[in-house]
């Protein structure tokens, strides 16, 4: 039986630069690179977003516009982020 819904990603996957340094536990926007080059995420319902070791959903957890994602509520200073395609 075939997959029903959005057909699975080809390629390989890739871990965006980490941006966790830039957390101060009030900012909510921040700009997402690969490799130190802007990243535009395809579909940005694709993306594997964890925070502090908690994966978040898309929309209820964070958006991503452009090459920019932004999260429901700020990630406290001491978090850890993992964005993967």
């Amino acid at each position: 039986m075939g997959l029903i819904g959005r057909q699975q990603s080809t390629g390989a996957f890739a871990k965006l630069d980490d941006i966790s340094t830039l957390f101060d536990g009030s900012k909510k926007t921040f700009n997402l690179t690969l490799g130190g080059e802007a990243f535009y995420a395809s579909n940005p319902f694709t993306v594997l977003v964890s925070v502090g070791g908690v994966i978040l959903e898309p929309n209820n957890g964070y958006t991503i516009i452009e090459n920019q994602i932004t999260f429901t509520s700020a990630p406290a200073l001491i978090s850890s982020l993992a964005v993967l395609l």
